[in-house]
């Protein structure tokens, strides 16, 4: 016997999405097309219909197989990070889960990945098992707005309006700014700043940050250690923005730069202030990260509770020990799934959901179907998500998929 369950949903109230139900699509298309599933065998979970309860009962329905069977489990969405509720199971203290429709911050309606763990380790031995997501835990590029809204800098240059932002004066006080004249500077090559709160900012390599002295740095000048000014929607968040990395990203994109009056500078949702971007006749500009991310950003108090659980995780210095793998992006416990597992991106990095051909779907849906349906079946896994990348890369897109499981060196489903 062959199931399959595929969830997807664009109609979140608050964070729409546009490819999730044609990934849908193409997934139960290439399950009955390719790999010979009984239509009858396929369940859709779309939009309205994903609720947490629904798709709770259907992957009790998909793991009621026996040894021998093959299932596939595709979810394209939204995904989150949480504090965990198992100190002695997250070498981090967090937990990732996926977002229903219904989804809310509150435990009743979301699904941690402890969750779906537990169910699929109900599976009987070798049933062939294939679990594909298409969501990412990673925010976006992004302007903190006084109103309260973030905004991406592709979006101001559109509008062609004024904004009110956060600028900082040279003694640390964070003042109002207004922000306009928002404009593309054409397509350059991108550095990645990481820094130590997690969050990174993808810019060009002239691009001034506002350093802890008050000076200005380019960002390919930085070295880690480095202290960048700190901006902050939690006022005893405990890092200290100091720069981890400045690596090159390898992608050529279209950037954008912005003016601010008065001070020179404005935040930026990566916790950071940066220069004021027209200035002379140098070309400073940020990504827009045009791509909509597949994760929802966090409200104040779940914020501040990752934070905690991340120096709580950095005092304990806990050792994962032996059997500790990475199962959805994150370290698990207990042993390895009997999963041939695909994630759409590192944990570090975003899932886009975007369009290809004039069609909305979701980029790793995309030239993952495109790939197990165009190689041999008996290539192993671990090839077609290593192709799948390499497809990517070429589109210009920045997520890196992974594959893991112990199936990932076995053809998918086989």
């Amino acid at each position: 016997m062959e199931k399959a369950l595929s969830v997807g949903i664009n109609a979140y109230p608050q964070c729409p999405l546009s490819g999730c139900v044609n990934d849908v699509a193409n997934v139960a298309n290439m399950a009955v097309q390719h790999f010979q599933f009984d239509n009858a065998n396929v369940r859709l979970l779309v939009d309205r219909n994903a609720t947490t309860r629904n798709i709770l009962e259907a992957l009790q329905w998909l793991v009621d197989v026996q040894p021998g069977d093959r299932c596939l489990f595709h979810f394209s969405g939204h995904g989150v990070q949480v504090p965990t509720k198992d100190w002695k199971q997250e070498i981090d203290g967090l937990d990732e889960a996926i977002a229903p429709v219904d989804f809310t911050w509150e435990d009743d309606y979301l699904i941690r990945d402890k969750q779906l763990y537990k169910i699929f380790r109900g599976l009987p031995n070798d049933v062939r098992f294939g679990w594909i997501s298409d969501s990412c835990l990673a925010g976006n590029t992004l302007i903190p707005l006084l109103d309260g809204t973030e905004k991406p800098i592709s979006l101001m240059a559109q509008e062609k309006g004024s904004y009110w932002v956060y600028s900082t004066k040279s003694d640390g006080q964070v003042v109002p700014g207004k922000a306009h004249s928002a404009r593309s500077t054409g397509n350059k090559r991108l550095l990645r700043v990481g820094l130590d709160n997690g969050e990174t900012l993808e810019c060009t390599e002239d691009h001034l940050l506002l350093m802890r002295d008050g000076t200005y740095r380019a960002a390919g000048t930085l070295m880690p250690g480095e202290k960048a000014r700190k901006y902050s929607s939690v006022s005893a968040e405990p890092n200290n923005h100091q720069v981890v990395f400045v690596e090159d990203t390898g992608r050529v994109e279209p950037v954008y730069d912005l003016t601010v009056d008065d001070h020179h500078n404005f935040a930026v949702s990566a916790g950071i202030f940066v220069h004021n971007c027209h200035s002379g006749d140098l070309t400073r500009a940020m990504s827009p990260n045009v791509e909509n991310a597949r994760t929802i950003r966090s409200p104040l108090d779940v914020v501040w509770d990752v934070q905690v659980a991340k120096k709580r995780f950095q005092c304990v210095g806990m050792s994962p020990g032996n059997n500790v793998i990475d199962v959805h992006g994150k370290c698990v416990l207990n042993g390895m799934l009997d999963v041939g597992f695909v994630a759409g991106c590192r944990s570090d990095q975003t899932s886009a959901d975007t369009v290809v051909n004039g069609v909305p779907c979701g980029a790793l849906t995309y030239y993952l179907v495109r790939n197990l349906t165009k190689m041999p079946k008996e290539t192993p896994l671990a090839q077609v998500v290593e192709a799948t990348g390499q497809e990517l890369a070429t589109n210009g897109y920045s997520q890196r998929p992974q594959a893991e499981g112990q199936r990932k060196d076995r053809p998918f489903l086989g």
